[in-house]
């Protein structure tokens, strides 16, 4: 008997490899034990797939890495295993990668932020301290976290005149870097909740007078970027972080188990915390006592999703969601924004994704997209053009893609083109045919 095997296409082949690195990555995480078998066989694979000499593929590599070191659930050895996969790559990472563009990854994570300090793939300076004191960053306490990095620049003539100091101001304790370093609320109820120590729970909670509705305050050294974005919004509504919620992000089931015996309220809104908590049998509990409409069950299923806890996002779509529903573009991107390869599927990767793939960083895919495929891009409108333009007309020059465009009607949209600070529009197609011949035109 003959068996035909169809030769895996470019595009499928580096789907299928990232799927496998993905894979790889959180079978190292999520053992709670130093596994140097794990760790090696991970590295052989980095290796394999030469993801060390590509700029473009350790980009998304890192992507990957930043995307789950932010959601993935943490247990006692997480950050260090992060730390040691980013040490392997140090060296590929300096000369491959700018410190701006490792900033740009790393960004939304103080705790791995820190590491990079500490290591000098990042060094303090104008650029990061300005982008340090806008909003996002002030609300996130971004500046108090990097006091030690960020007070040998008061003297600058360049340094923010806001309240920017003042936040820096305070006197830096002893035990501020180990503080730092565990990356979690210092509050000794949260460490309690943590640990899912009840009995030193119980004792405290009834010494101190608790409630079981009783509040979580806020803490510069919180970087689980759920829980700061639960602590900005505790601050400017009435949708506070209670004990409840913090039990359930971090799977703590005696405790969750407590607040439940002493009639604590269930919300909707919890089964998003025991998503991030990792806990099947709080999360079976949640949906045996709560009823949820379908829109609740697709933010669920997008939470999990940006968490890379994928035997629940299998969970939830084999229970809830019918098979056209999996195969919806709503999904594809959900699983393209948060780099969760196990999910995205080859043949939904097209013209109709390609804006996707540039405004998150897939180069290598977006190369193959417009070669492999001869995407005629006059059929693409495309919105938003700000989205595109870092991938299609700032490659570094010594990146240049075999990417070729042809830009029909140039006057008129060369304003567009240059005119990337204000959120554009462009109803004028694009059509790739020879990049290099008019990139000279384009950036002189």
């Amino acid at each position: 008997m003959l068996f035909y095997l169809e030769k895996m296409s470019i595009q499928e082949k580096h789907l299928e490899d990232f799927k496998k690195i993905h894979a790889e990555i959180l079978d190292f995480l999520e053992k709670d034990e130093k596994s140097e078998e794990n760790f090696q066989n991970l590295i052989d694979l980095i290796d394999e797939l030469n993801l060390r000499n590509n700029e473009h593929n350790l980009t998304l590599f890192l992507q990957l890495i930043s995307s789950i070191s932010k959601n993935y659930h943490r247990n006692s050895l997480f950050i260090d295993k992060i730390e040691q996969i980013l040490r392997n790559l140090e060296k590929d990472i300096k000369q491959n990668l700018t410190k701006s563009k490792i900033f740009k990854i790393f960004k939304g994570n103080k705790r791995i932020l820190l590491f990079l300090f500490e290591e000098k793939f990042l060094i303090m300076d104008r650029y990061i301290i300005q982008i340090l004191n806008t909003e996002k960053y002030l609300k996130s306490n971004y500046p108090e976290y990097f006091a030690p990095e960020i007070k040998p620049f008061i003297s600058e003539k360049w340094f923010p005149t806001n309240n920017l100091l003042e936040r820096i101001s305070f006197e830096i304790p002893d035990n501020f870097n180990e503080l730092r370093k565990e990356g979690e609320n210092d509050n000794y109820i949260c460490e309690l909740i943590r640990k899912d120590s009840i009995d030193e729970f119980v004792q405290y909670v009834n010494k101190k007078n608790y409630s079981i509705g009783s509040t979580i305050e806020s803490s510069i050294f919180e970087t689980n970027s759920f829980l700061i974005k639960e602590q900005i919004e505790s601050t400017e509504s009435q949708n506070k972080l209670t004990l409840i919620k913090y039990a359930l992000f971090f799977g703590s089931f005696q405790i969750f188990k407590y607040l439940q015996l002493n009639g604590v309220e269930f919300t909707p809104e919890l089964f998003k915390y025991a998503i991030h908590g990792k806990n099947a049998e709080i999360i079976h509990i949640l949906e045996e006592n709560q009823k949820n409409e379908q829109n609740e069950i697709n933010e669920y299923l997008g939470e999990s999703i940006k968490c890379h806890h994928n035997d629940i996002t299998n969970y939830l779509l084999d229970k809830y969601f019918q098979i056209e529903e999996k195969d919806s573009n709503r999904f594809l991107i959900q699983n393209i924004k948060y780099y969760n390869f196990q999910f995205i599927q080859n043949e939904k990767i097209n013209e109709n994704s390609i804006l996707y793939i540039c405004q998150y960083n897939y180069y290598s895919l977006l190369n193959i997209l417009l070669n492999e495929k001869k995407i005629d891009v006059n059929k693409i409108i495309l919105e938003y053009f700000n989205f595109i333009q870092n991938y299609i007309f700032q490659f570094h020059s010594k990146l240049y893609i075999s990417i070729s465009f042809k830009i029909i009607y140039f006057n008129e949209i060369q304003n567009y083109i240059f005119q990337f600070h204000l959120k554009l529009y462009i109803s004028i197609p694009l059509k790739i045919i020879y990049f290099n011949k008019i990139q000279n035109y384009i950036f002189q």
